[in-house]
């Protein structure tokens, strides 16, 4: 099915069909987990590419690249990419890229730093890139000129994870815990460690800037003690999403520079009052930001010096 014919074009048919009746705007042309960028690999996407240009005709079309962990880690793996896609008769890119280990926060510099060359490279190509399945780390992509990142409510929608396509979950009944992201430090916490916070008296300085729109987490700073709210999954969420929103916004500016600049600022801001708040015992244990800093410095850093000169140019 997968190198084209009968199958493949009813595949696409039926696809189309979902897309007309949710009146979607464009096409995400599916794609194949790569395991690694070989000859069947490109040969397969080059199949879809092909099939979906008879198919979607009256809509742009994103063309979907999704690569696994161990790919991102290869500069060389990332540049195959880039070159055969200069001859897919598309509009975009949908770049699904697998988080390595199952990392929710990623601590591999190369594989950020890649996936920042790979995005901006796309979007030299005159193409629109959407990167999908993505939490706050990925603010950082502004500064490879990407049009949107895609996030979710769960930690399964904010990093790829194959497996929950492959495997049939058990049923069972898990207790969820609550979350609170604070945007000022790229960090989420377990509501007791904003008790924490509470009883040191600087509660108030983990609270969202106004300009982010987001009300949902105001009863945690209502004065009483946030644990002993209502703050509801729901809330949760929401408040993450409409802060992550305005983040984007903000990360991305009318210049390369510009927007390198208040990402750096944003990381610099971050560290800082992260290391306050572990000061006064506020902690976001593996959902803390403070080793993930150096991470996003040194991908943005990699970016200016490999492909700055360029984006400058062509913003």
């Amino acid at each position: 099915m997968l190198l084209g014919g009968v199958a493949l074009n009813n595949l696409l048919v039926e696809l189309k069909l979902l897309n007309d009746s949710a009146q979607t705007e464009k096409y995400i042309i599916p794609g194949i987990y790569c395991e690694r960028v070989d000859d069947d690999w490109i040969a397969i996407q080059n199949a879809i590419i092909a099939e979906a240009d008879s198919v979607f005709t009256d809509k742009e079309t994103l063309a979907t690249i999704c690569l696994s962990g161990e790919t991102l880690r290869f500069e060389e793996q990332a540049e195959i990419v880039l070159n055969c896609s200069e001859s897919w008769d598309v509009e975009g890119y949908y770049v699904v890229p697998e988080h390595p280990n199952g990392q929710y926060l990623v601590d591999d510099p190369m594989w950020l730093t890649n996936l920042l060359m790979l995005c901006s490279g796309l979007r030299l190509q005159g193409k629109e890139v959407v990167v999908g399945y993505c939490n706050h780390q990925m603010l950082s992509l502004a500064s490879a000129n990407v049009n949107a990142i895609a996030s979710g409510t769960w930690l399964n929608v904010r990093s790829f994870p194959p497996e929950k396509f492959q495997l049939t979950e058990e049923d069972s009944t898990s207790r969820r815990v609550k979350w609170y992201y604070c945007p000022q430090t790229l960090s989420e916490y377990k509501l007791p460690f904003l008790d924490m916070g509470f009883r040191a008296g600087i509660l108030g300085k983990l609270k969202p800037d106004e300009s982010l729109g987001s009300t949902y987490a105001d009863i945690l700073f209502s004065g009483a003690q946030p644990s002993s709210t209502n703050y509801s999954e729901q809330q949760s969420f929401r408040h993450y999403l409409q802060c992550l929103r305005e983040q984007c916004n903000q990360a991305h500016r009318t210049t390369f520079r510009e927007t390198v600049a208040a990402n750096l600022l944003l990381l610099e801001t971050a560290e800082r009052l992260i290391k306050t708040f572990h000061g006064y015992g506020i902690r976001g244990q593996d959902r803390d930001f403070v080793n993930i800093i150096d991470v996003n410095r040194s991908a943005i850093g990699a970016l200016e010096m490999s492909r700055g000169f360029v984006l400058e140019r062509q913003w």
